[in-house]
């Protein structure tokens, strides 16, 4: 079972480094060039939760939640699309 909850902890891991820096690039593409480019939302984030708590490393588990502010596509992607729509909803402008 220890074999397992290590290697099911690094795929993970590995899965939420790679969606965390894809995502961290579009954003960057976006600043730099202004074109939009689509974060993958939640997946990189669920998964490097998961990763922190099936890892066996003492210590690790309290920071479960540390992957989903950390990886644009989960939090920060969510707490910014709901600011920008109050915002438009103050402003009166609907899109159309």
């Amino acid at each position: 079972m220890h074999t397992i909850s290590w290697v099911s902890g690094i795929v993970l891991a590995l899965v939420f480094v790679i969606l965390a820096t894809g995502n961290a690039l579009a954003v960057v593409s976006y600043f730099q060039n202004r074109r939009h480019v689509s974060a993958i939302p939640l997946f990189g984030g669920i998964a490097g939760t998961l990763a922190c708590l099936l890892l066996p490393v003492e210590g690790l588990r309290p920071f479960w939640w540390v992957p989903l502010v950390v990886d644009y596509g989960s939090v920060p992607l969510f707490v910014g699309f709901f600011v920008m729509r109050i915002r438009e909803a103050v402003r009166g402008d609907h899109g159309g």
